[in-house]
């Protein structure tokens, strides 16, 4: 019965108190505490009646008991509300399951909107919320462990130039490249954002002022010695 249980996994147990090998108390006992078939029903047959007893078979895990010898009625009847609160049960399982995986999808739209809110939708970068936000943290971590601190506000020259000669689309284009060419040349520890137009943002944790000088300086070889190529094959520098 127990090798049975725990390959078929049934919804419902009928079990005799007395049966060879082990007993019906031992089998609930072990149905219940094995992961696949604690949720079985099951149904103890007995021919024992003292209060003591019958809540010796409750506290084992059966969850109703016919007293030997029985009325097949009263035995349909016991089966047919067992069937009932498995019925019950399989409903607020799909219910809870259902529940899970809309509160899954949720957390997960709020995070994407979340990212959304706090990234730049043109360059990826972070948004000028996000920027400020980690300037904030940044600000008091560096305080709290007495640590340096920089930053750094880097505008593109001329950029208003490239709109009006090429198009906005094409100015797109630019900050993308531009952005990406910043972020590869930071180290790993700097953060980026963009705080509007061509104006950005660089917060160097840990870093003196003659260090981010330097980076400073490094940023604005890049910049002066990219070379964009536009969607109709001219380049912009």
């Amino acid at each position: 019965a127990l090798e049975d249980a725990i390959k078929k996994q049934p919804d419902m147990v009928i079990t005799d108190w007395k049966m060879p090998g082990i007993s019906g108390i031992e089998l609930c006992r072990m149905l219940r505490n094995t992961s696949i078939t604690k949720h079985i029903y099951m149904i103890m047959l007995t021919g024992r009646e003292t209060d003591d007893e019958l809540i010796q078979a409750l506290d084992a895990g059966a969850d109703d008991f016919v007293i030997k010898p029985f009325v097949p009625r009263v035995l349909d009847a016991k089966i047919s509300s067992g069937e009932r609160i498995i019925r019950f049960q399989q409903m607020v399982n799909r219910d809870r399951e259902l529940i899970q995986k809309y509160a899954a999808r949720l957390a997960a739209a709020n995070k994407k909107l979340q990212t959304m809110a706090m990234t730049d939708v043109l360059t990826g970068l972070p948004n000028r919320r996000s920027a400020m936000k980690q300037l904030k943290h940044s600000v008091a971590e560096a305080q709290r462990y007495s640590e340096p601190l920089s930053c750094i506000m880097l505008d593109v020259d001329h950029f208003k130039s490239i709109n009006d000669q090429y198009g906005h689309e094409s100015g797109d284009h630019v900050l993308i490249e531009l952005s990406s060419a910043l972020k590869k040349t930071l180290r790993s520890y700097d953060l980026i954002g963009r705080m509007g137009g061509e104006e950005f943002l660089i917060i160097c944790d840990r870093s003196t002022l003659q260090d981010t000088k330097q980076l400073a300086e490094r940023l604005r070889a890049v910049i002066e010695n990219l070379e964009i190529i536009l969607d109709d094959g001219q380049c912009v520098q």
